[in-house]
């Protein structure tokens, strides 16, 4: 891939970022932030570190402009000071970021694919996908991918069994709504019900 963005590189956005880099997922990261001086000290960091990797990643921050060519641009902002509980009430924070960060991704001429994994996920995706203008097909929420590797993780604890031979879903919208397809959940391809 030759250019990955992340708009919000708090825990999640770094988290992810540091992925990119040290995977060698793509040879140009984006970085974008509510907050300069985080931004900024992200991109230093993770250039530090990308000296220490198999690939060369040129990381880069606060410009927009860089991400015309993205191919894939990943929305991952959050109030760091959030005292709800449901995942529901962070839609007041985040609906604002969408609807500040949006229009200047498509500014820049972005036509790629937008990833967010920001909360309330499924409706900040579909939020995303209507201020874009994109095709449905170009914008993407994580869903319950999270939550199903949770399950996979505490399946495999109870049973003491790699988690990587656990197959099955949680599905729902990622919060309250979403449940465990326990009818899918298997064990290296044994039923578990």
């Amino acid at each position: 891939m030759n250019k990955i963005g992340i708009i919000g590189v708090g825990h999640v956005g770094s988290a992810a970022a540091h992925e990119i880099v040290v995977r060698g997922l793509c040879n140009h990261l984006v970085l974008i932030d509510r907050n300069d001086d985080k931004a900024h000290a992200e991109e230093l960091d993770l250039a530090d570190m990308g000296s220490q990797t198999l690939s060369h990643t040129r990381i880069s921050s606060q410009d927009y402009s860089l991400l015309s060519d993205a191919d894939v641009v990943i929305f991952s902002t959050g109030n760091m000071n959030r005292q709800e509980r449901d995942r529901m009430q962070e839609l007041e924070w985040t609906k604002k970021t969408v609807y500040d960060a949006i229009p200047k991704l498509m500014a820049s001429g972005f036509n790629g694919i937008i990833v967010s994994i920001t909360n309330p996920c499924d409706v900040i995706a579909a939020l995303i996908q209507k201020v874009s203008g994109l095709p449905k097909n170009h914008v993407f929420g994580t869903g319950t991918s999270l939550d199903t590797a949770r399950m996979k993780r505490v399946v495999a604890n109870k049973f003491h069994v790699n988690p990587k031979n656990v197959a099955g879903y949680v599905l729902g919208e990622h919060g309250d709504s979403q449940f465990t397809a326990w009818s899918t959940v298997s064990i290296a391809g044994v039923p578990l019900g």
